[in-house]
């Protein structure tokens, strides 16, 4: 996904990164919070753009499901495990095309 330098740290770009990550893994908000210790209604704040997610919170999430801070906050899939990073590529593209 090619990377806009002003989107870097923005709330939105972020969320939507996060959303499609969530989507890939095939997770309700619920269960991809849980997994790393957040409450439901702070992730959500994080996957609709309301709030930046912390340097904190975005490792506990790369520390669950095998994510980079690079693919969080500057959308760079490099390093992700192959198959997520092919689900999300999938998962944005459905997006653009629709």
């Amino acid at each position: 996904m090619p990377r806009r330098a002003e989107d870097e740290l923005d709330a939105k770009p972020v969320g939507r990164r996060l959303r499609l990550t969530r989507e890939a893994l095939r997770l309700t908000q619920r269960e991809f919070a849980q997994r790393c210790g957040m409450a439901t209604n702070t992730y959500g704040q994080y996957e609709t753009g309301a709030r930046l997610i912390s340097p904190k919170r975005a490792i506990d999430l790369c520390d669950a499901y095998a994510l980079t801070l690079d693919w969080i906050y500057r959308g760079e899939l490099g390093d992700m495990p192959y198959k997520l990073a092919n689900a999300i590529r999938a998962l944005a593209d459905l997006e653009r095309t629709a």
